[in-house]
């Protein structure tokens, strides 16, 4: 089909900071780094105009994994030939949850929640089916249940989130209402399964989300066979 668009682009945030070691306050002193993100990528279109591609590089240092293991975080494909779909293939984040599954550039505070960084900040292998409708949107996933390139396919899993939207076609007026709840299963080494659910509403400069989730295992950065919520 060829490539009609490229786009390189990256991303940091963070802050780096030195500490003089002794009161003279000489050249002795040591340097500290500190950030969230450190990433770097191309995104780009085919000719056909309905396939996209993207790679993402992360270049922050994890003490639990390889250079390579945490090198690569979005690999993948996306089709949008569908109506109000959008069918991925690749390594792409995994919609566990609200917070969860939302990019880091979008969040809307500095740093994920607890529910976020411990069951939902995961990428996953597999075919992932995005819908978008004015009252309902849903995303529906089978993937490996690797996380980070470590095994080859440990097990399969499910991750499925379904948000309702009553207010949508009079969201000008009356803000917007989100009602959503999701499910993320599979097993590796080990069985896991997290429910959850979201409520959010906003409306002009008014936003106002709550969320709670709870798991009897979970596969998050890493795997845990405890219950959680």
């Amino acid at each position: 089909a060829g490539i009609d668009r490229v786009q390189f682009y990256g991303a940091y945030n963070g802050s780096i900071g030195s500490l003089f070691t002794n009161t003279d306050y000489d050249s002795d002193y040591d340097t500290n780094y500190d950030f969230n993100i450190m990433e770097a990528g191309v995104i780009g279109d085919l000719k056909d105009k309905h396939t996209d591609f993207k790679i993402q590089l992360n270049f922050k240092p994890a003490n639990d994994r390889s250079f390579l293991q945490n090198l690569f975080t979005d690999v993948y494909i996306m089709n949008t030939r569908i109506p109000h779909h959008k069918i991925i293939v690749g390594n792409s984040r995994n919609q566990v949850g609200v917070d969860g599954g939302a990019s880091s550039y979008t969040l809307p505070f500095a740093m994920r929640s607890q529910i976020g960084r411990t069951f939902g900040n995961t990428r996953a292998l597999g075919v992932r089916v995005v819908g978008d409708y004015p009252y309902v949107d849903y995303s529906l996933a089978v993937n490996s249940s690797d996380r980070f390139f470590r095994d080859f396919f440990p097990g399969a899993e499910f991750t499925g989130w379904v948000n309702v939207k009553p207010l949508s076609k009079v969201q000008e007026k009356y803000g917007n209402l989100v009602i959503g709840g999701g499910l993320n299963a599979g097993q590796n080494h080990t069985d896991y399964k997290v429910a959850g659910a979201y409520i959010g509403y906003k409306h002009k400069n008014f936003t106002a989300n709550a969320e709670y989730s709870i798991a009897d295992g979970y596969n998050g950065v890493n795997i845990s066979t405890d219950k959680a919520s």
